[in-house]
């Protein structure tokens, strides 16, 4: 970490330095490296960065510290959909569905439109919440036909997920079977859709 310090201090491209190596700490779960970093970055000039608050706090939820993801979330003078949906996913990453679900009311309520991101993990969210109630998980469905996300690869996966985890299985199907006449092959591309719950399509 000494010589993390040293680039930090003199190097003239620090700020894509500090975004890196939170991304690298997030990426390979270095919670204790991310706070140093965290520490760095509160006495250099990138402290009020929201580019860089966004990227520390992606971090945390990444890790799995949603207390101080959400401390610095509060913290934040600025937020933007990226700070959101960074919270979101780290919540419903992380066992805490009903917390991410409850951002999205103050979400909206602030004039910010989720993007395919923020849905998709709020729909994991909704699936998490219990397998008999898809009340939440309709609702955002309506929310992505409304932002119109709901021909999203992404976000059709997440719709299609939430009812099949939630066993709707024939709502499940009506939406795979929309994703499939949709693709110009007839074929759902494996890399786009690897995360479909093709097993519980049967």
């Amino acid at each position: 970490m000494d010589l993390i310090r040293q680039l930090c201090k003199n190097n003239a491209g620090a700020r894509e330095i500090y975004h890196t190596l939170l991304k690298r700490c997030a990426n390979l779960n270095k919670l204790n490296d991310g706070k140093i970093i965290h520490a760095l970055l509160l006495n250099s000039r990138f402290s009020d960065d929201l580019v860089m608050q966004n990227t520390l706090l992606n971090m945390y939820a990444k890790c799995g510290d949603l207390v101080n993801a959400r401390k610095l979330f509060d913290e934040m003078s600025i937020r933007d959909v990226v700070t959101w949906t960074a919270l979101i996913t780290g919540y419903s990453q992380h066992d805490g569905p009903q917390a991410a679900l409850l951002l999205l009311p103050e979400m909206l309520r602030i004039g910010l439109k989720p993007n395919q991101f923020t849905l998709a993990s709020l729909l994991k969210a909704a699936s998490g919440v219990g397998s008999t109630d898809v009340l939440q998980g309709r609702q955002l469905h309506g929310l992505c036909l409304k932002c119109g996300y709901d021909s999203n690869v992404y976000v059709s996966c997440a719709i299609l997920d939430m009812y099949a985890r939630c066993d709707h299985l024939e709502e499940a199907q009506l939406i795979f079977d929309v994703m499939v006449s949709k693709n110009e092959h007839g074929v759902i591309r494996t890399r786009e859709m690897d995360s479909c719950p093709y097993d519980k399509m049967g």
